[in-house]
């Protein structure tokens, strides 16, 4: 019975209703079997079905959290104590709430502010959309597709291998073509519940989603027949019959897969077939995945596998059995909510520059995690953070190879924060098997690297305790930072949508939709879900979001500025304004693209205005910005081919800031790419181009903001701001440098502006062509400020990279992390840079320099921590 529970609460698509407003023993469901329990802290409750078999419950940690997946911390009859209660049995599905009595749902324990009504069917399954994208070559070009639709079974028994790589393969930029990328054919591949057995891999195409229906009792399953041959599943990016990839990893951008379920049991385990292959860059997702591998002792599945690329962000994925979980090397990577349960080996690091895993639980497994090299080598992992996780039930937690003598010397850092041992013997163990750190332990803060602090003129190599982080309250969840997956609004039917073509707007990349899209938003925001078929919307003026909405885009639906509206650098105006200053709400954005049609030196393509009700309600989802870069913008390789003195020419510039988040605001950021695109995806050869944008994110906010898988590129001033800003979560963040920098140097073809505080590049003397280049991260009396995990790269010297030579001190630029003014507890962990010459500067002086800290091909160190 036991294992019959654990298998449904994993598979559950599970719609938790914690609501403030109720108390306990009040009626909360028509079920009569379902009751109010309180949360574990006592301050709210959870309308649950009473089913409870008492030996199923386990405790809570301390802190009122859950360790066991898909549990929440409730109070019950069952023991003194809080318990983990299945959130299998707080589903709407088995407690059918009480519909409210208004038509509008404000509490913290509702979805959004509307009212659900909890359908039956999957509103993505059954709206009438009418996505397309204006700049393809085929004028009745599809972006939505059911599988079912081209023949599909989902059967269980039928093979629909062919019929889904046809829904699948409707594009010319498939793996087979010689397409480099395309942005002008999306694909959003839809998945029904059934179960489709396959017998070769799926091969995805650029630009494409794999989504199934989250609403059902287990999710569309991919069933590997007995017969199945291949070494993956589904190929994120399949191998030619010449042995490269059909996209170059660092360049394969913009594709998801969610809410899909992996069956390999039926095929032999001997097969080393790996449930996903996934060498991916930015603006891409794994989330709601459960991969099912053989559990037989000689099984040679993996559940994931990727080999490189420049990733990326995955969420809420669960893995049981294999030899190998999840077998990963990228150059950075956001990791979220990965569960792991009986596999020989849950994680093998095989390389990276950095890795960010936060609310890890690996469970009934052989190693956690092991990121050693083979004995005589140099280490491959660069910088690892394990945040807010838990190891349980396994014998090794990590093996590393790393020590303070170990080559290359920066390599194989480890920060472990908030991590609990439970029924796991050894923490840490090295390559010897010596026990490094003893596990059966919660450890608030560990390390094993290089760590410095302000008052220090040299690091400390740390293998041990921490002293642990003052963390602000307002970021955290009891006593983990706050995380929120991206919502799929399952709770909604059709009758809580209106879709934006149907009323009126033309996505047609021509037609300015200013006026229809404000009128849409102002008549539906309060009462309904606003859904962006897939297309491009022309914006010649701001459109003012009001402080309840929900927005939903469909494969990155595009918001397109342009005009003279936005032409003035010096009075720049928003393009969407989210609330005004001083309001207070709930706005939530999801799978938008944001960029403009030529210049638009005076557009702020986002401000956000608007303080969050419900901490992590309000945010930003797969929702991303790109100047130029793809058809239709106008910024091409036609007018603004690289070296061809671009500096010069207006209709070679972007906007003048990407993202700003105002003070007295609070927002939650997971996957976004803020990209001043260096090449262009639609042409064949990926030509390279110059384009000038003048910054990327300002952020004054007072807090709380939570940043998880950001990257931002390409920015003249700088790719993060931090400006008077407090109570900032910033996960594994990643930039670029322009690539035309030094020549023209910064702040060229712009100037700096006091009244933004921008940098001022005057003390560079005019042949230092590393000094005037764009800020990574930019610190100015600023508190409260948590980085975990940061990649700071400057590829190029005006588009030549003999520049990173850190070995004979050679350098492409001279700095990059910088921290100026009052600016009090700043934490940084594992900062990884490339090309860097000085890698904290404060106040002018050069805290950390790279060429003490050279690493697997960044320079790197641990921690730069306050000096308490």
């Amino acid at each position: 019975m036991k294992v019959y529970l654990i298998v449904v609460f994993v598979y559950i698509n599970i719609l938790l209703c914690t609501c403030s407003i109720q108390k306990q023993n009040e009626v909360c469901s028509t079920n009569a079997q379902c009751v109010n329990l309180p949360t574990g802290n006592g301050n709210s409750v959870v309308c649950a079905f009473n089913y409870a078999t008492c030996d199923d419950l386990v405790p809570c940690s301390a802190d009122f959290t859950c360790t066991r997946p898909n549990t929440i911390c409730v109070q019950h009859r069952c023991h003194i104590h809080p318990v983990c209660y299945p959130k299998s049995m707080t589903s709407h599905t088995l407690c059918p709430p009480i519909a409210p009595s208004n038509s509008s749902c404000y509490s913290c324990g509702c979805p959004t502010h509307i009212v659900p009504d909890y359908p039956s069917q999957y509103w993505r399954e059954t709206l009438k959309t009418s996505g397309s994208n204006p700049f393809s070559d085929y004028p009745d070009y599809k972006v939505y597709r059911n599988v079912k639709d081209f023949g599909a079974k989902g059967d269980g028994i039928s093979d629909d291998t062919r019929f889904i790589q046809n829904a699948i393969s409707s594009s010319r930029c498939s793996a087979v073509s010689a397409c480099e990328g395309s942005t002008s054919e999306p694909g959003l591949i839809y998945f029904p519940r059934g179960t489709y057995v396959v017998t070769k891999p799926l091969q995805l195409d650029y630009y494409t989603q794999l989504v199934g229906d989250p609403s059902g009792d287990q999710l569309p399953t991919i069933k590997c027949a007995s017969n199945f041959a291949g070494g993956y599943v589904l190929d994120g990016n399949p191998y030619n019959p010449w042995g490269n990839l059909a996209w170059g990893s660092t360049n394969n951008f913009f594709r998801e897969i969610r809410n899909l379920r992996i069956d390999m049991t039926s095929m032999s385990p001997a097969l080393g077939t790996s449930g996903i292959h996934w060498p991916v860059g930015q603006a891409t997702a794994l989330q709601n995945i459960v991969i099912e591998m053989s559990t037989a002792p000689n099984t040679q599945h993996q559940g994931l596998f990727i080999e490189s690329g420049s990733g990326g962000f995955m969420s809420d994925i669960t893995f049981y059995g294999g030899k190998i979980g999840a077998f990963l090397g990228n150059q950075q990577f956001s990791s979220r909510n990965l569960a792991f349960f009986g596999c020989q080996t849950a994680i093998t690091q095989i390389w990276n520059w950095n890795w960010l895993y936060k609310s890890l639980s690996i469970n009934n497994c052989g190693v956690g995690i092991n990121l050693s090299a083979n004995p005589g080598e140099k280490e491959n992992v660069g910088g690892l953070t394990v945040l807010d996780s838990h190891f349980y039930n396994t014998t090794i937690g990590i093996i590393t190879s790393a020590n303070a003598q170990s080559q290359p010397p920066s390599a194989g850092q480890i920060l472990l924060d908030n991590v609990y041992f439970d029924k796991t013997p050894v923490g840490v163990q090295s390559l010897s098997s010596q026990v490094i750190l003893q596990g059966n332990q919660h450890i608030l803060s560990w390390g094993q690297g290089r760590v410095y602090t302000p008052a220090s003129n040299t690091y400390t190599y740390k293998q041990g305790l921490l002293t642990p982080p003052n963390k602000s309250a307002v970021l955290l969840d009891g006593a983990k930072f706050l995380e929120h997956s991206r919502p799929e609004y399952t709770q909604y039917s059709i009758d809580k949508f209106v879709t934006v073509k149907s009323l009126g707007a033309k996505g047609d990349g021509i037609t300015d939709d200013t006026e229809v899209i404000q009128r849409i938003i102002d008549t539906y925001a309060e009462s309904k879900i606003i859904f962006f078929d897939a297309g491009a919307y022309i914006h010649t003026r701001t459109v003012n979001i009001p402080r309840y909405a929900v927005i939903v885009g469909e494969v990155e639906s595009t918001i397109m500025a342009t005009g003279s509206f936005f032409d003035d650098a010096k009075n720049p105006k928003p393009v969407w304004s989210i609330g005004k200053q001083g309001e207070s709400g709930n706005v939530q954005i999801v799978d938008i693209l944001f960029s403009h049609k030529g210049p638009v030196p005076g557009a702020i393509m986002m401000q956000w205005n608007l303080k969050s009700t419900c901490n992590g309600k309000s945010g930003l989802w797969s929702t991303h910005f790109r100047t130029g870069g793809a058809r239709g913008t106008d910024l091409t390789p036609l007018n603004c081919l690289k070296l061809t003195s671009a500096v010069n020419r207006p209709e070679c510039q972007g906007a003048f800031l990407q993202l700003h988040v105002t003070s007295q605001t609070s927002l939650y950021m997971e996957n976004v790419w803020l990209w001043v695109a260096d090449h262009n995806l639609d042409y064949p050869d990926h030509s390279q181009i110059d384009l000038f944008n003048g910054r990327t994110i300002l952020v004054e906010s007072q807090g709380p903001v939570w940043m998880y898988g950001t990257s931002a590129e390409h920015s003249v001033f700088y790719q993060y701001q931090f400006l008077n800003a407090q109570n900032i979560f910033l996960g594994q963040a990643q930039t670029e440098s322009a690539y035309f920098q030094g020549v023209p140097p910064a702040p060229q073809p712009f100037t700096s502006l006091a009244a933004w505080s921008d940098p001022v590049f005057d003390s560079c003397s005019a042949n230092d062509y590393t000094c005037a280049k764009g800020y990574g991260i930019d610190i100015i009396n600023s508190k409260n400020i948590y980085v975990y995990n940061a990649g700071l790269y400057s590829f190029f010297e005006s588009w030549n990279t003999s520049c990173i030579d850190t070995p004979n001190n050679k350098y492409c630029q001279k700095e990059m992390f910088r921290i100026q003014g009052n600016t009090q507890d700043v934490y940084l962990w594992n900062l990884e840079t490339v090309g860097v010459e000085n890698m904290v500067v404060v106040d002018g002086n050069a805290k950390v320099k790279s060429k003490d800290h050279m690493g697997v091909f960044p320079d790197g160190i641990l921690a730069y921590l306050p000096n308490n």
